[in-house]
C-alpha cells in the first residue's frame, strides 16, 4: 500500500534541512577517538562536560535527545557525601557526586536545554492507567483522543525533572511493515497528553505556537548535510588547548550560536536505527527532521476532499471516454490513451508531492491498471467474436488462406453496402437444363458437386470471392472483402483455369456423366454496391449493379458469338493499369447497351494463344467491317478459317450489303437473346 509512496521519496533524493538547525552526533567517530570515555552510555561527567560545551556557543536550543532514566551510582560513601553537604563544601561533595555536575548544568540552562522522555511502544487504547509523576504534571496538556497512549514509559530521575523548563517524548515507532513513515506530535499518559520532543523544541523558541494532535507523515530530509550535521568529537577537540583547537572553537562557533541544536547517539553500537522511505536514519536524525518539519509547517499531508473528488472525477471521466472508444479504436490507441493518462497522473502526483500533498497514488494507478486490463480484455474479446464472425461470415465465399487473411487485417473488411470498382465473372454451362432433365438426380448432384468444387477451389486459389451458385452457373467477383489493385487480372486467370480444367476433363465427364461439357464466361470490371446485403432476415455478401447484370449478359453472349470467354475493354485497361501481364484477346465488337450512350467493346480471351493468321486478318476484316467496306471485310474474314466469331461476321456484312445500316451507325450490335 505505501510503496509508491515510498518510491516518490526515494525519486526526491537530495534534501536538506530548511531551518537554523544542527545535528551534533556522538557517531563512530567519537567514540573512537575518545576511547578514554569508553563505551556508550558514557559516565556522566563526559556527558556533562560536551553538554556544558556545547551551551557555551550559546545555541537558541538545546534538545538532548538522551535519557537518564538511572543513577549513575555514588562514588564516594554517602555518609562522607552528607558530612560534607553539612561543612558547606557542596562543591566537594558535587564533584563526587555523578549527576549532581549534570544537574546542576540543567538547571543553569534549563530555558535552553529540552529533555527527552521514551516509552517502550505506544498503543491506540488505554494501555497504561498510572498518572504521571508530580514534576512531569507541568508540561500536562489535556488528554487528546486522536493520540497514541505512552506504553511503559522511559522517564528521566526526578532530579533531572525538577529542575528542566521543557520536556518531550521521543518514541518512534515503524508500521506494520517496519518502515516508520510517520509521528506523533502529542502522546497519552494516564489521563494527560504530553508533548513530543520535536513540539518541545519547537515551543522552546516560540511558546504560543501550537500544533495538530494528528500524526503528520513526515517530509523526509534525506541529506541532512555538512551544513546542518557536526560530530561531537569536534566539539571536545574544540576544548583542547591547542592552536588547532582554538580555530576548531571559532568555526563550531559560526556554526552553533542561535541555533536549535540537537544531540544525540548515531553510533551504530547504539542501534538506535530505523527503516525510512527515506532509507535507514537514526532516531536522532528522524527528531532533526520532525523539528524541521514542525519549523517548516511542511509535513505531508494527505489531499483534501474536494482534490480527491476531483481527481476521481477525472478518471472516471476518462475511462467513460475509453468506452466510448473502445470499439472504433486500435487496442494500440487506447494504450497510448492509458499511457497519456499515467503520465498526466503521474504529472499530477509529482506536482502535488513537491507541495507536500502525498495523493492516494497506489489506488488511481491501480485503477487505471483495472481498467486497462478490462479494456484490452474486453477488446481482445471483441475481436476474438470478430474473428468467428469473419470465418463463419466469409468461408463459404473465400478460399481459407484468405479468410486468415481477413482475420488478420479485420480492419480491411467493410460489411454493408460500399462502392467499389469490381471485376465480376459468370460461368454456365451450356445445354445444362436440356442433359439435366434426362439424368438421375442423384448423378445430377454428383456431377454438379464434382463440377461445382473443381471451380470454387480455382476461384478461391486467385483469391476470388465466391458470390453464388445459379443452379450450374457460378457467380464470383475480385477486389473485395479485401482490397486488390490486381483484380482484372486475377479473374482472367481463374476463367483461363478453368478453361483449361474443362477442356482435360471433357472426356471423362462425357465417359463417365454422359455429358459434353461445354461453358461460357463472362467477365467485366465497373462500379458495384458489395458487401453484406439483402433483408433483416436473410444476408449475403454479394455485389448488384448495371455492372453485374452486363457481366449476365456477356456470359450468355458467348453462345452467340461461339467463344468461351468473353470481356470488355475496361477489364483489359483495369490489368494494365496494375503491370500484371495480358492474357492473350482480340477485340471482337461493340455491343449496345440500354441505357447508356456509347456501346461497349468486348473482347474474347484466349486459353491458349490462337493460330497465327487468326489475329492480324481478323483485326483488318474489323476495320473494313467498321467502313462499311462489306466486300472486303468478308474475304479477310474468310482467311481467318474455322473461326465462329469470322463467320458470325461474315454473315452480319452479307446482311449489311442487301440491308445497309443507318447513317449514324456506330458499329455495335444489338444481342437478340442472352
Amino acid at each position: 500500500m505505501h510503496g509508491i509512496s515510498d518510491y516518490k521519496f526515494r525519486l526526491r533524493s537530495g534534501t536538506h534541512l530548511k531551518n537554523n538547525l544542527v545535528l551534533v552526533e556522538v557517531d563512530n567517530r567519537t567514540l573512537e577517538q575518545f576511547s578514554e570515555f569508553g563505551r556508550w552510555p558514557w559516565q556522566r561527567d563526559p556527558q556533562a562536560f560536551l553538554i556544558y560545551s556545547l551551551l557555551k556557543y550559546n545555541p537558541s536550543v538545546l534538545v538532548l535527545d538522551i535519557i537518564y532514566s538511572e543513577a549513575e551510582g555514588v562514588r564516594i560513601p554517602v555518609e562522607l557525601e552528607s558530612d560534607l553537604r553539612r561543612m558547606g563544601r557542596a562543591d566537594l561533595a558535587d564533584r563526587y557526586s555523578p549527576d549532581a555536575k549534570l544537574v546542576k548544568i540543567i538547571n543553569n540552562y534549563s530555558k535552553k536545554i529540552v529533555l527527552a522522555g521514551g516509552a517502550e511502544g505506544l498503543c491506540f487504547s488505554d494501555c497504561d492507567k498510572a498518572e504521571p509523576s508530580p514534576e512531569l504534571l507541568r508540561w500536562a496538556g489535556d488528554f487528546k483522543p486522536s493520540s497514541p497512549f505512552i506504553e511503559n514509559p522511559l522517564l528521566n530521575l526526578s532530579e533531572y525533572n525538577s529542575v528542566a523548563s521543557h520536556f518531550g517524548f521521543s518514541v518512534a515507532q515503524a508500521g506494520r511493515d517496519g518502515v516508520l513513515r510517520r509521528v506523533f506530535l502529542y502522546y497519552n499518559y494516564g489521563t494527560h497528553s504530553f508533548p513530543s520532543l520535536a513540539v518541545s523544541a519547537a515551543k522552546a523558541i516560540n511558546p504560543n505556537v501550537e500544533f495538530s494532535a494528528a500524526g503528520p507523515q513526515l517530509n523526509f530530509r534525506d541529506n541532512i548535510g555538512k551544513d546542518h550535521a557536526l560530530s561531537a568529537a569536534e566539539i571536545l577537540m574544540a576544548e583542547q588547548d591547542s592552536e588547532s583547537g582554538k580555530r576548531l572553537k571559532k568555526t563550531i562557533a559560526q556554526r552553533l550560536e542561535n541555533r536549535i541544536v540537537v544531540l544525540g547517539v548515531t553510533a551504530s553500537a547504539a542501534g538506535d536505527f530505523h527503516a525510512t522511505p527515506a532509507g535507514l536514519l537514526s532516531g536522532p536524525e528522524i527528531l532533526t527532521t520532525t523539528i524541521d518539519n514542525l519549523l517548516s509547517n511542511d509535513f505531508f499531508q494527505l489531499p483534501s476532499h474536494l482534490l480527491t473528488t476531483i481527481l476521481i472525477l477525472i478518471v472516471l471521466l476518462f475511462l467513460a471516454l475509453i468506452e466510448k472508444l473502445k470499439e472504433s479504436s486500435t487496442s494500440l490507441r487506447l494504450m497510448v490513451l492509458f499511457l497519456v493518462m499515467f503520465g498526466l497522473m503521474a504529472a499530477a502526483d509529482a506536482i502535488c508531492f513537491s507541495r507536500y500533498i502525498n495523493l492516494p497514488s497506489l489506488w488511481l494507478y491501480l485503477l487505471l491498471l483495472v481498467s486497462v486490463f478490462i479494456t484490452l480484455y474486453q477488446k481482445y474479446s471483441i475481436a476474438e467474436a470478430q474473428k468467428a464472425f469473419i470465418k463463419s461470415a466469409f468461408s463459404k465465399y473465400v478460399s481459407p488462406a484468405y479468410v486468415n487473411e481477413l482475420v488478420k487485417n479485420p480492419e480491411k473488411l467493410k460489411v454493408g453496402g460500399v462502392k467499389k470498382d469490381l471485376t465480376i465473372m459468370f460461368s454456365d454451362i451450356r445445354g445444362f437444363t436440356s442433359f439435366s432433365e434426362k439424368m438421375d438426380a442423384k448423378i445430377l448432384g454428383e456431377f454438379l458437386n464434382e463440377y461445382l468444387d473443381a471451380m470454387t477451389e480455382i476461384v478461391f486459389a486467385s483469391r476470388g470471392t465466391l458470390d453464388k451458385y445459379i443452379g450450374d452457373a457460378v457467380m464470383a467477383f475480385w477486389g473485395d472483402p479485401l482490397d486488390a489493385t490486381d483484380h482484372a487480372s486475377c479473374a482472367c486467370e481463374s476463367a483461363i483455369k478453368m478453361m483449361i480444367w474443362i477442356r482435360q476433363k471433357q472426356d471423362y465427364f462425357l465417359q463417365k456423366y454422359g455429358v459434353d461439357l461445354q461453358v461460357g464466361i463472362g467477365i467485366h470490371t465497373g462500379p458495384v454496391s458489395v458487401g453484406n446485403l439483402g433483408s433483416s432476415k436473410s444476408l449475403g455478401y454479394t455485389v448488384i449493379g448495371d455492372v453485374v447484370n452486363f457481366t449476365s449478359r456477356l456470359e450468355g453472349a458467348t453462345k452467340e458469338y461461339g467463344v468461351s470467354i468473353l470481356s470488355t475493354e475496361e477489364t483489359i485497361k483495369e490489368i494494365k493499369k496494375s503491370g500484371r501481364p495480358v492474357p492473350p484477346f482480340r477485340e471482337l465488337d461493340y455491343l449496345g447497351v440500354k441505357g447508356k450512350k456509347e456501346p461497349v467493346k468486348i473482347v474474347q480471351i484466349f486459353e491458349t494463344q490462337p493460330a497465327p493468321q487468326i489475329l492480324p486478318n481478323f483485326n483488318r476484316a474489323r476495320e473494313q467491317y467498321l467502313l462499311r467496306n462489306w466486300s472486303e471485310a468478308i474475304l479477310l474474314f474468310e482467311k481467318c478459317g474455322d473461326d465462329k466469331p469470322s463467320r458470325i461476321f461474315i454473315e452480319r456484312c452479307r446482311h449489311f450489303q442487301t440491308n445497309p445500316p443507318p447513317d449514324n451507325w456506330d458499329g455495335s450490335w444489338k444481342l437478340t437473346n442472352k
